[in-house]
């Protein structure tokens, strides 16, 4: 039986540029491969994946509303294996079906994303892909002190905040920073300022 793999980890982690170097170890010796990203994410453009180095990639872009099962079902040629960038963009049933697609049609899936938003707390995709993944991963980075980075600092306007809506995708002013629980805690505290290049507004 195929597995529904959730690497997940903090905004600068490589999850995408690991996606797209597993989607190209599969296509060098000949398999199919579909990748599915969220209409949510549009940073770089409608179907278009890209990592902070620059390496870019094409995906199907999915609506809140979109059936994935439906659209692996209705292909004449089925892929070898599925990956899904921005997991935690998807919807619940979303991630359930693609947990469908593996464990009935035996088509591996590689999901990533992250696990926490900027407040702590689980996107609904990460939540749903908790429940059914069959294999849980950690990307790891590392915070500035070089502990393990394991929160999405949100910096606006040189500012730590830790209230708002979830989502600010493409907001002017508004950066995200992997960093530490301890330095995190600092941050929110005043007790530690912030770095200079944690202070750009674009």
């Amino acid at each position: 039986m195929a597995k529904l793999v959730f690497k997940y980890g903090v905004m600068g982690s490589g999850k995408t540029l690991s996606l797209l170097k597993e989607a190209y170890n599969y296509e060098k010796v000949g398999k199919s491969v579909v990748t599915f990203a969220p209409e949510k994410d549009d940073r770089n453009g409608v179907g278009v994946i890209k990592t902070s180095s620059g390496w870019k990639g094409d995906a199907i872009v999915i609506g809140e509303n979109s059936s994935v099962k439906d659209y692996i079902i209705n292909l004449e040629t089925k892929p070898d294996a599925i990956f899904v960038d921005e997991a935690q963009f998807f919807k619940e049933e979303q991630i359930f079906d693609l947990a469908w697609i593996a464990n009935t049609m035996n088509i591996p899936v590689f999901c990533y994303g992250l696990l926490t938003d900027f407040r702590c707390e689980l996107f609904e995709g990460s939540k749903a892909l908790t429940k059914c993944a069959s294999q849980i991963i950690t990307e790891t980075t590392v915070c500035e002190c070089g502990s393990d980075a394991v929160v999405n600092m949100r910096v606006i306007d040189g500012t730590v905040v830790t209230e708002g809506d979830q989502v600010a995708i493409g907001n002017v002013g508004s950066m995200y920073y992997p960093v530490c629980h301890t330095c995190y805690k600092k941050y929110c505290s005043g007790e530690k300022k912030l770095p200079q290049r944690f202070m750009k507004t674009s």
